[in-house]
Order: C-alpha cells, then sequence, then structure tokens
C-alpha cells in the first residue's frame, strides 16, 4: 500500500488528534485521542523504533475496532461524520507510518510487503536435496529422480556418476631442528 504523494505523518496525527479532541465531549470511541497522541509521542522518538511499530499496530488494530463500535453504538450525525472522516485518515497515516519504520531501517517494515517475515533461511538440506518445487510423491517418476529406471524394478545403479575421491595432498614438510647450542627462537644463519 504506497501513496503516491509524501504525506507528513506528524500533521495527519495533529489533525485527528484535534478531531478526537472535537468529539470527546460527545458519545465517541474514547481510546482515538489517546491513540493519536501517543503516535504524537512516537513519530518524535527518532532513536527507537520500538515506539513506532508499536503505535502502527494499534493503529491497524484500531480500524477493525472503530467499525465495530461504529455499528454497535449510535452517535449524532455530525458526530458520526467526524468519526468516519478519523476511520478514513486512518489508512493513510498507517502507510506513512509504515513507510516511516522502513526509512528507519526497521526490520519486520521491510519485510511487511514482501510475505517474508521470517527473513533469510538460516538452514538448507546439505547435498543439493532441496526442491523449489515443494515436495513430490513418491509415486511419480518425477520423485524418483532422472537416473532411476521407473519402468520395472529398482533404479539401475550403473547409470549413477561415480563420485572420484582426489588424491590427498602430501603432509608439510617438518623444519629441521636448530643446532643444539643455538638459542630457541635465534637467527640461524645459512
Amino acid at each position: 500500500m504506497s501513496i503516491p504523494f509524501a504525506l507528513d505523518v506528524r500533521a495527519l496525527l495533529q489533525v485527528q488528534a484535534a478531531l478526537s479532541f472535537a468529539t470527546a465531549a460527545f458519545h465517541n470511541p474514547s481510546y482515538n485521542l489517546a491513540l493519536f497522541l501517543f503516535g504524537v509521542y512516537a513519530v518524535d522518538q527518532t532513536t527507537l523504533n520500538e515506539p513506532l511499530r508499536l503505535f502502527a499496530g494499534m493503529l491497524a488494530v484500531s480500524l477493525v475496532w472503530d467499525l465495530i463500535w461504529m455499528i454497535r453504538n449510535s452517535q449524532a450525525i455530525l458526530v458520526r461524520l467526524i468519526s468516519i472522516l478519523i476511520l478514513i485518515l486512518k489508512v493513510p497515516t498507517l502507510s506513512t507510518t509504515v513507510a516511516s519504520l522502513r526509512q528507519r531501517g526497521d526490520y519486520l517494515a521491510s519485510r511487511l510487503g514482501t510475505g517474508d517475515l521470517g527473513g533469510s533461511t538460516i538452514w538448507t538440506m546439505p547435498g543439493g536435496f532441496t526442491r523449489q518445487a515443494g515436495y513430490d510423491s513418491l509415486d511419480s517418476g518425477e520423485a524418483a529422480g532422472p537416473y532411476a529406471d521407473t519402468s520395472a524394478g529398482p533404479a539401475d545403479v550403473s547409470r549413477i556418476p561415480q563420485v572420484v575421491n582426489a588424491p590427498r595432498p602430501p603432509p608439510p614438510q617438518s623444519r629441521p631442528q636448530p643446532p643444539s647450542g643455538a638459542a630457541p627462537g635465534a637467527y640461524e644463519s645459512v
């Protein structure tokens, strides 16, 4: 979810905090004012990503919570319109908050759109036994491999390439011992 133009997270949060404060005297979701005030604090914390990541998570949850709250509660028309405006403004606020986290180099936010939340693979099967397409059924001919004869009987072992062992390098030569009169570590003349 990328916004084609640059939005200021702090300005969006200040507008939403002002709208939430304007509806505070009426029947409205009371958690929005506290959420947006925390968002202003989290955006100002440039040394840590944790407050902004926490705010982004709470903002995403509050999108769903606002819908549930509006379905279950009735409001005056003007207050309902302001609440809907706040709900609509939460979408670009969430988008710019995640973009801000990516710009700060946050690991989780950089993986969010890719579907790779686990990160890079740490361990793979040794010997090249990994398959990119997934698991194969043992009943299919593909599972037996390129060197197997699937027509009848066990695989033809003669078609499997043999691994040739390379000769081992000779052991390192030991240095001759210095004459018995020389001190250990002293220079020798040749």
